[in-house]
């Protein structure tokens, strides 16, 4: 999820604007216009009809993740095939001071009542944070009364890379670096913004891709050989990738809960699909050069409701990868084993929240579900107007150790 403490607003002020302490919410979104370099052109909030629009994030779409659709007003000075669209999400934060551990929104008059306050007063002030940068597709001309609007399906910039094709068979030498391997194809395409964590590993061999192999596919291919993330682009437009941590190990970002300053409706529901669902995973690597490398997961633990020791039975699944070495097919055949695992999945509507990025982890209560435990987003919808809704779809973390 972004980060929560904004400019000289803290982590709980921001929260607690959020979840409407003072019980007033404000949250609006602005629009800018950039050129193909992602140049700020100007402001086009004033262009954009915000309650016919939405943002969509599927983490776990094979290509472009992040998408969106717009109504724009056509003034003439938007290049509809080359410009993008950065969208912000922007929260009001009332006036208010640190009261011990607790963050209270509070009026002037009582100020002046209260002596043993921590801290001097502050004043109020928007923070915002960057929900995507887009391209412009397929935009529809239509007219209201003598003006002329588009409606625009946008995709983040990985588009770029689903379409940027290979001239040749592309082929990426034995000893090269893998992240370097990935970021060279990126350059190749003109991409500059690059946020990928560095790796010691290199290519055992050389690989190649026929011509009509989309540079995407190169860059996942690469990444996961060694047990990266798919490559996603983040919401200022960087192409990211990072090793894969489990979501068990990961810290908790948020907290949803259904208390008294509760942003969830009423509309949450559960599933959970135990059927099937295997408990133990052999990993199988065979290499052209005869690198032949095996390895199997067992879910045992007990507190596991799909494990070997709850069902009192073994169900195998055989996962044929390809893994740079044993180190990466034990992360690939772990991955597999926690994704198989996850089978309570959570659906559910809150108010507008403009903090959530790409596979997001946080803590869910729910009382009337019965639900308390931690989930990692798989996919979020959120409406682009004021007073709008963002639906979210998550499934529950699960130990497997």
């Amino acid at each position: 999820m972004l980060p929560l403490a904004q400019g000289s607003f803290s982590a709980d002020q921001v929260r607690a604007a959020l979840h409407a302490v003072r019980g007033d919410r404000r949250v609006q979104f602005r629009f800018a216009q950039l050129d193909k370099d992602g140049n700020y052109i100007r402001d086009i909030t004033t262009l954009v009809q915000a309650d016919q629009g939405s943002i969509t994030m599927d983490s776990g779409a094979s290509q472009i993740k992040r998408s969106a659709q717009f109504t724009i007003k056509d003034d003439g000075g938007i290049n509809w095939p080359q410009d993008r669209i950065q969208v912000f999400g922007r929260l009001y934060v009332p006036p208010g001071r640190i009261l011990d551990r607790y963050y209270t929104f509070i009026s002037p008059t009582l100020i002046e009542q209260c002596g043993e306050l921590q801290e001097a007063p502050q004043t109020g002030g928007w923070v915002e944070w960057s929900n995507g940068v887009f391209l412009l597709s397929s935009p529809t001309r239509k007219y209201q009364g003598s003006s002329k609007y588009r409606d625009v399906q946008a995709y983040d910039p990985m588009q770029v890379l689903t379409d940027y094709g290979f001239l040749a068979r592309y082929v990426v030498d034995q000893g090269t670096n893998y992240v370097d391997a990935v970021k060279q194809v990126l350059q190749g395409a003109g991409i500059t913004l690059i946020n990928i964590d560095p790796t010691d590993k290199t290519l055992p061999t050389w690989l190649d891709w026929p011509p009509d192999t989309s540079r995407l596919d190169v860059c996942n291919t690469l990444l996961q050989l060694i047990n990266y993330q798919p490559l996603h682009v983040d919401e200022l437009g960087y192409f990211t990738a990072h090793p894969y941590v489990s979501p068990a190990q990961r810290p908790e970002e948020y907290n949803y809960v259904t208390d008294d300053q509760s942003v969830i409706f009423t509309d949450a529901t559960d599933t959970a699909d135990y059927f099937s669902v295997p408990n133990t995973w052999v990993g199988v690597v065979s290499e052209p050069d005869d690198i032949y490398l095996t390895y199997t997961y067992t879910n045992d633990n007990p507190n596991s409701p799909t494990s070997t020791v709850s069902r009192g039975r073994v169900i195998t699944k055989y996962v044929q990868v390809n893994a740079a070495d044993l180190d990466s097919l034990q992360g690939l055949v772990q991955k597999q084993a926690q994704q198989d695992s996850m089978i309570h999945q959570i659906n559910f509507t809150t108010a507008v929240m403009p903090i959530h990025s790409y596979d997001d982890v946080y803590h869910f209560t729910h009382t009337k579900l019965g639900i308390d435990a931690k989930f990692e987003e798989t996919s979020w919808t959120m409406d682009l107007k004021p007073g709008g809704k963002m639906t979210h779809v998550a499934k529950e973390v699960v130990s497997l150790t």
